[in-house]
């Protein structure tokens, strides 16, 4: 009866160690059960700048998760989203004070959930417009601005782990 109790305990221990848990069980076979989600997908930013000293943000939710000092050509720039559900935004702050040529950049495209998104379709309020800074649909941040690409939902990935729970036991003894 004490090793039933051992177990029990271990497993429910077990369960409230993984994160990201949508699941945890025990068969008759003493067999732990969990099912995690790998919460991490990835967002690539295709971008370049027009001198190479231009910096631009990715912001989750309105939030800067990450700055990249982009490169004259064309390079893909990696962050792992931990969110289901995010609006994703790719800022630049104008060091050029809105002259266009001059620290201006160029977002090609985001990938999310392996389906690319073009920057020209999509709101950006940083474009040059009509000689000035203003909204239009363009892959050109030329003054203060982002480029909205909208609230996407990341796939999660359910990940299923098994371990006999005399194996837990044994592990945690250090047998």
């Amino acid at each position: 009866m004490k090793i039933a109790n051992k177990l029990l305990i271990t497993m429910s221990v077990a369960c409230l160690a993984l994160h990201s848990l949508t699941g945890c069980s025990r068969d008759f076979n003493n067999v732990f059960e969990a099912t995690i989600v790998d919460s991490n997908q990835p967002i690539l930013v295709r971008a370049r700048g027009a001198t190479g000293n231009e910096s631009i943000e990715l912001r989750i939710n309105d939030v800067t998760v990450q700055v990249w000092r982009v490169s004259t050509s064309y390079q893909n720039y990696i962050y792992n989203a931990s969110s289901a559900s995010v609006n994703i935004k790719v800022y630049f702050n104008d060091a050029g004070g809105g002259v266009r040529g001059i620290n201006d950049v160029q977002i090609d495209y985001i990938q999310a959930n392996g389906v690319t998104n073009q920057a020209e379709n999509q709101v950006n309020t940083g474009a040059w417009v009509n000689d000035a800074c203003g909204t239009s649909f363009s892959e050109w941040i030329t003054c203060e601005g982002y480029i909205d690409f909208g609230t996407i939902t990341l796939d999660q990935q359910p990940l299923a782990l098994q371990m006999p729970m005399e194996k837990w036991v044994d592990d945690q003894e250090g047998k």
